[in-house]
Parts: C-alpha cells; structure tokens; sequence
C-alpha cells in the first residue's frame, strides 16, 4: 500500500486520476497520439508539493506549515512549471 502511494505521489495523480490517465493514455496510442499528464511535474517537483518541503529534503520528517500549492481549483501545471518554479 505505501509503495501504491508514494507511486501516486511522484506522479502527482489521486487513484482515480490514475485510472482515467491510463485510458486517456491508451486512447491516445491508439491514434498515434503522446499523452503527459500536465500535473506531473517530476519526481523531485511532485515530492516538494507533496511534503511541503521547498528545496530542503531534512523537512520531510516535521510537519508542513506552509500552503500547498495552489488554490483548491487551480495547481501548478507542467506548463507553468516550466516557465517559473521558484523554491521559496
């Protein structure tokens, strides 16, 4: 079970999102088509929104003061990554 969630944490997915990923993946192969998920931001990336951590790996054992990313509607995108991804 943690080895299932930790998967789902460095790929940024819930297990639905998960199931619905693999068929859009799926459906997209079918067509000769790539499909990303625009979530996934990399391991180290998805790990640090996760945690809370911000560059500093040592605070994964306390807990998180700081906001998650984001604002309930709207997360960090692949997209939006790529152009500005600050360590606060």
């Amino acid at each position: 079970m943690m080895v299932w969630q930790l998967y789902l944490v460095i790929t940024a997915q819930t297990t639905i999102e998960f199931y619905f990923n693999r068929f859009r993946k799926k459906e997209a192969a079918q067509h000769g088509e790539v499909w990303v998920n625009e979530y996934d931001l990399g391991t180290w990336r998805n790990l640090d929104q996760f945690f809370g951590y911000r560059g500093q790996w040592w605070r994964i054992f306390f807990p998180a003061f700081s906001p998650p990313p984001g604002d309930g509607i709207h997360y960090p995108t692949l997209v939006e990554s790529s152009v500005n991804y600050l360590y606060v």
